[in-house]
């Protein structure tokens, strides 16, 4: 890997190599039947024999001697702490009784020098000896929008001074770094091994900007200062062909991958893998004899289930219970005369490949789609954005209609759930980078070798002089039918290629959104409606996790936990996404007050007719309470107002507006003894709620006819004068 993180962490490395071989003569010397045992030296007596800090200076050794990274890290942590979702305390430095400070710092360093910084005249004179090593850093961006360029600084200094640096500047974020790095390759293979047909697999990324060389390769001298250019983003959209999942009779190959269902528990025509599948690869196929005289589905193959040593004898299933994982993978390719490569750039080329997989397999029935999960490197400036989460926000809505007839393990219809994950950063290459890099050497190249009597260039006017140009010819190049044809069984199955100008990029004028906390160290997103997300510090992809579809549904609850993950300490976390600007939060609001208003006529008409309470749900909005919602009674109506005013809440003065109204609702508190979703709900009583707030309130709603009652907030809070824009439901 060449990321900055790991590429300065080799540099100190390098020396911490050189540390034993530094010590071994004073650890170890020479005996006196050695040739070159200095006279009068005691036979194997080592110096530090009675030194304090040599049982410290040993287990610092000890680490030194490890050979890669990940060692290092995980023999300065507590035991256990890259398992799983790994410890948190651990791989952030903030535990107390592990890191590279117990080597160093708070052990050895002690023994070595004084606290003033002086090596100590009982120390070793090795820890004063000079050493060399080149730190890299990242230098501060001169003006907003500008990238970080990493500084390479040679250092020189004691083992003292070198040692301190490496826990100052390295170790300290190391750990989360390798951990990342480690957790996030896991996921992406376990994530490969669990999904089955109906996942759509999005990476995305742009590539560096490609140039258009002159006719024939003949620059001018301008060329070279201002060379023709154009954007490349590169979508590679994957999937497993649900027509060779359901095949119960076709033939397998030779190590190719397979998803092992138990025989009781098999649908032939579903798309969700059965519970207890298991992922395997075929090791052994049937003979020819045993082809001709058995029923296809009967055939027994061969496989090896995933985690099975090589030593371990293969397992015989039918092919009945064996799903063929046949993917299918397509590499989307725009271009554009954009040279901005931002989260709008971004959400455009997104779009054109959604409408695409719509017109070409939704909408033909071709395929059925009911999850997306994108993958992207951390680049902030157009993928890991509150600006770009907000978009991404919007696809369950925008793509529901994608997953309809579609039901789950438990047989319930499912909702379109879309994730997107970021790769460890400096982590991010694959095969995206490398057909970024092919379309710009082809086409290069194409414009290079161009001549009358061999014509590589298959424009209509046989140049490439523009962007468009671009477009026109890699699409002549790749995306044809024999292009298709040969590459059948290779990695990317199909090229489309699509030309995007500046101006079918729109980038809205003044919009912004709210910050997320923690964005750095998430990297995973999964959204739950406009504007509002979850966040989970990293993937999980057990079989519980691909089946948690959105919450309240599949393995997830509705306090989003996933029952049956197998790494129950990863919790999601709601956050919101939403526009934070002047005209967003009026838009907001407009939406939401008409909301209310509709839930407030449905009220009015159930009470015309009848005098039972009927079952309402408020939002939780703002307040420290991890409840999503509160229930409560509405039992009636007040009879509108006629006039604007304001009436006293909790919080202050309640504005009203014509023809708002006040329901009084009767509300109920969450018991314990309902499990770990708290299913169970007693009346509340004035007095039984011990807050300062609630036991102010005084059995007002809000207005607009969403309002949580007693004052405009059931626990207190922001108070009543956002009680018509928390209108959550009625049931």
């Amino acid at each position: 890997c060449l990321c900055k993180q790991c590429e300065n962490f080799k540099g100190f490395q390098t020396v911490l190599h050189s540390l034993p071989k530094l010590f071994d003569p004073l650890l170890d010397p020479p005996s006196a039947d050695d040739d070159d045992a200095p006279d009068g030296d005691d036979d194997g007596e080592s110096e530090v024999d009675g030194w304090a800090g040599k049982a410290a200076l040993l287990n610092l050794l000890s680490f030194c001697k490890l050979p890669s990274k990940s060692d290092m890290v995980k023999r300065s942590l507590c035991a256990g702490a890259f398992d799983g979702p790994g410890k948190e305390a651990c791989i952030n430095g903030t535990c107390s009784r592990c890191g590279f400070k117990t080597l160093w710092s708070a052990s050895l360093r002690k023994h070595v020098v004084d606290k003033d910084g002086n090596v100590l005249a009982s120390a070793p004179k090795e820890f004063q000896s000079e050493v060399k090593w080149i730190r890299i850093r990242s230098s501060k961006s001169t003006s907003p929008g500008e990238a970080k360029q990493p500084t390479y600084e040679s250092k020189t200094g004691t083992l003292v001074q070198f040692l301190d640096d490496f826990e100052r500047d390295v170790m300290r974020k190391f750990p989360h770094h390798r951990f990342t790095v480690a957790r996030q390759k896991a996921m992406a293979a376990e994530f490969n091994r669990n999904r089955g047909p109906g996942w759509i697999q999005s990476d995305v990324d742009f590539a560096m900007d490609g140039t258009i060389p002159p006719p024939r390769g003949r620059s001018i001298q301008s060329d070279h200062w201002s060379p023709m250019s154009y954007t490349l983003f590169i979508q590679v959209i994957s999937w497993l062909e649900s027509a060779a999942w359901k095949s119960r009779n076709s033939e397998l190959d030779l190590n190719c991958a397979v998803t092992i269902e138990p025989a009781d528990a098999s649908e032939p025509d579903s798309i969700i893998p059965a519970k207890g599948s298991c992922y395997a690869e075929v090791m052994a196929v049937p003979s020819a004899a045993e082809r001709a005289a058995t029923d296809p589905e009967q055939l027994r193959y061969g496989v090896r289930r995933h985690g099975a040593s090589d030593d371990d004898p293969l397992e015989y299933v039918e092919r009945r219970y064996l799903r063929h994982r046949k993917l299918h993978t397509k590499a989307f390719v725009h271009v554009s005369n954009d040279k901005t490569h931002d989260s709008y750039a971004a959400q455009t080329f997104i779009n054109k490949t959604i409408d695409y997989l719509e017109e070409q397999y939704v909408r033909p029935g071709t395929e059925t789609f009911f999850a997306w999960h994108m993958h992207s490197d951390n680049a902030p400036s157009h993928f890991k954005s509150s600006k770009t989460m907000n978009y991404v926000t919007k696809l369950p809505a925008r793509l529901k209609g994608w997953a309809m007839g579609v039901s789950g393990a438990d047989g319930k219809p499912l909702t379109f759930r879309v994730y997107w994950e970021f790769g460890a950063p400096g982590h991010g290459k694959g095969v995206w980078d490398g057909i970024g890099a092919w379309i710009k050497r082809t086409v290069r190249q194409d414009i290079v070798d161009h001549r009358p009597e061999m014509k590589t260039v298959l424009t209509a006017d046989e140049q490439i002089l523009s962007p468009e140009q671009v477009a026109e010819h890699v699409k002549a190049r790749f995306n044809t039918d024999e292009f298709v044809q040969s590459h059948l069984k290779k990695t990317i199955n199909e090229v489309v290629v699509s030309y995007t100008p500046t101006a079918e990029i729109i980038r809205p004028v003044g919009q912004d959104f709210e910050s997320m906390p923690g964005m750095k160290k998430t990297f995973l997103f999964m959204p739950v409606r406009e504007g509002v997300t979850l966040q989970r510090p990293f993937a999980c992809w057990c079989d519980a996790c691909m089946q948690a579809s959105a919450p309240g549904e599949g393995t997830m609850d509705s306090n989003y936990r996933c029952h049956g993950c197998s790494s129950p300490g990863l919790r999601w976390r709601e956050t919101s996404v939403a526009r934070s600007d002047a005209a967003g939060v009026a838009s907001s609001k407009a939406r939401t007050r008409q909301l209310s208003r509709s839930l407030r006529d449905q009220l009015k008409a159930h009470f015309a007719k009848s005098t039972n309470a009927v079952w309402v749900a408020v939002q939780n909005r703002g307040e420290d309470d991890p409840d999503q919602y509160w229930i409560g009674r509405a039992v009636a109506l007040r009879p509108p107002f006629q006039t604007g005013g304001s009436v006293a809440g909790t919080g202050g003065r309640v504005r009203y507006d014509p023809g708002d109204m006040e329901i009084e609702v009767e509300w109920f508190d969450r018991d314990v003894s309902g499990g770990d979703e708290r299913r169970i709900f007693k009346a509340w009583r004035p007095g039984a709620d011990t807050t300062p707030a609630a036991a102010a309130a005084v059995g007002r709603g809000g207005s607009g006819g969403g309002g949580r009652g007693r004052g405009g907030g059931r626990r207190g809070g922001r108070g009543a004068a956002e009680a018509g824009a928390a209108a959550g439901g009625a049931a």
